[in-house]
């Protein structure tokens, strides 16, 4: 580490340790990497590397989190997904691809983790299987095609490389249903009752309010976002037997609002920040002197 980093983070330590930032909501770079916002600047399935994802949820509270993958030319959407997490959770999973060439060059996700996601990753019958009957999820194209089209190219080799985020949308708790009970791990590390959650989402009208309770109210059973996230990515070509590793950037202070969204939303997004009800504000160290600056929500993303 830099000697000027490290003097900015001992800083930055100190000051939120002491109070020194100011209201807990301004948005900051957390130097512990510890956040309510995950940014992780790279992905990559090209030439035959894997990208391999780690997060950790370092709280004792429940995390519903806005996983969005985005490929790298133009940042279109190319695979989302909302992540519930226990208390102390960690999740994984791979960015691959079958071919390099040809009908099967696009990104995939795959992961064998137990952790809660709608719509349902590990072992959705309806997502295509690998040989060893592991199911993943293909990257799509549908944000630059037809009526999406950037000018850009519209194939999915396009989504073998870009960068991804998570978004924790809020804190997960037992008020009006059993959520955390529900996405809480057990004993046998499986989650009660993933189900449950996965429901909550379907369609209003397919079944009664009561289990269809988010897409009739997604603010029920959440509380504001805390933060407490931590991600790591190693991207790792095993033939050549080479490995980039690096943890993502953490942003803290996003939101102080719950902003709980159907996993097909396109919010919240990193455009989403806020701190109060008509601002956002940013602190930051440069040239190790803290700068503090306040933007009208239409520009919060700057």
């Amino acid at each position: 580490m830099k000697t000027s980093v490290l003097k900015n983070a001992v800083i930055a330590s100190i000051a939120i340790a002491a109070g020194g930032v100011g209201d807990v909501q301004a948005l900051n770079l957390n130097p512990l990497g510890r956040g309510q916002v995950l940014v992780f600047p790279y992905y990559t399935v090209n030439d035959g590397n894997q990208t391999l994802v780690t997060i950790v949820n370092r709280t004792d509270v429940g995390k519903a989190i806005k996983v969005r993958f985005r490929e790298g030319r133009n940042a279109r959407e190319v695979l989302s997904f909302n992540l519930y997490l226990s208390p102390f959770d960690v999740w994984t999973a791979v960015a691959f691809s079958r071919s390099d060439t040809g009908p099967n060059n696009a990104a995939n996700l795959v992961t064998l983790d137990n952790s809660c996601t709608v719509p349902r990753l590990r072992g959705n019958v309806t997502l295509p299987a690998l040989p060893n009957g592991n199911r993943y999820a293909p990257f799509s194209n549908l944000a630059f095609t037809g009526a999406s089209n950037d000018a850009g190219p519209d194939t999915l080799d396009r989504t073998r490389e870009g960068y991804f985020e998570f978004i924790e949308m809020g804190e997960v708790v037992n008020r009006e249903h059993n959520s955390l009970i529900a996405i809480t791990h057990g004993a046998t590390g499986v989650p009660a009752n993933c189900l449950e959650v996965e429901r909550a989402w379907l369609p209003l009208g397919a079944a009664s309010a009561a289990i269809t309770y988010w897409s009739d109210n997604p603010l029920l059973d959440l509380n504001p976002p805390s933060g407490g996230l931590f991600g790591s990515v190693a991207i790792v070509d095993a033939l050549a037997g080479t490995m980039m590793s690096y943890n993502a950037d953490a942003i803290d202070g996003f939101s102080d609002i719950v902003q709980h969204s159907n996993p097909s939303a396109a919010m919240p997004s990193l455009a989403s920040a806020r701190t109060t009800s008509t601002t956002a504000v940013a602190r930051v160290f440069s040239k190790g002197a803290m700068v503090t600056s306040t933007y009208p929500l239409a520009q919060a993303i700057d």
